[in-house]
């Protein structure tokens, strides 16, 4: 066991041949006590009774490893890193929410095919979807006006259709068929 000398304060490590029962090692004093390690009572090792310099247990400090510096480039680069590997899971999961809506509408209506996106007909089945989110029906009837600027009127009859549906709501029906404009 270690031991560190109650005179010179010093540890002494060949406990075999330097044991706190015989000498330190550094200055060749003899410890008059011994202190537990436990309890801290002084135990008496010899007939004089000195208890004022103890010998004392040694305990071998384990010294932390250095950290490496941080860079702060590269915390800036992972970060970025993380962000858009977490806006491309975004992305993949809007997709794949797409494709289950598609796989949903081609089972409850396998004979009919889903409309051209931007058609009369998507409009009014995104109306039909929408029911009554007022937010999501005025962003809708602003990609109508987008989509029709050159044929405003005819946009307006698409809002007029899809408010049509989105109020009738009839329980399953499909909406109503815009005629179209042949040109």
């Amino acid at each position: 066991m270690r031991w560190r000398c109650g005179y010179c304060s010093r540890d002494n490590r060949r406990t075999e041949i330097d044991s706190f029962l015989n000498t330190c090692q550094h200055c060749n004093h003899p410890p008059k006590a011994y202190r537990c390690p436990n309890c801290d009572w002084i135990n008496v090792l010899d007939g004089d009774r000195d208890l004022s310099h103890p010998a004392v247990r040694s305990i071998k400090v384990i010294k932390p490893k250095p950290t490496p510096p941080v860079d702060v480039g590269a915390q800036k680069q992972k970060a970025h890193e993380d962000a858009l590997l977490a806006k491309k899971r975004e992305i993949e999961l809007k997709r794949l929410d797409l494709e289950n809506y598609r796989l949903d509408r081609a089972m409850i209506c396998p004979d009919k095919e889903e409309p051209d996106v931007g058609s009369i007909e998507w409009y009014l089945r995104l109306a039909a979807d929408i029911g009554g989110d007022l937010v999501r029906f005025d962003e809708a009837c602003e990609k109508v006006r987008a989509n029709y600027a050159k044929d405003p009127k005819r946009g307006e009859e698409v809002i007029t259709a899809m408010n049509n549906v989105r109020l009738d709501m009839r329980g399953g029906t499909p909406p109503p068929k815009l005629k179209s404009k042949q040109k």
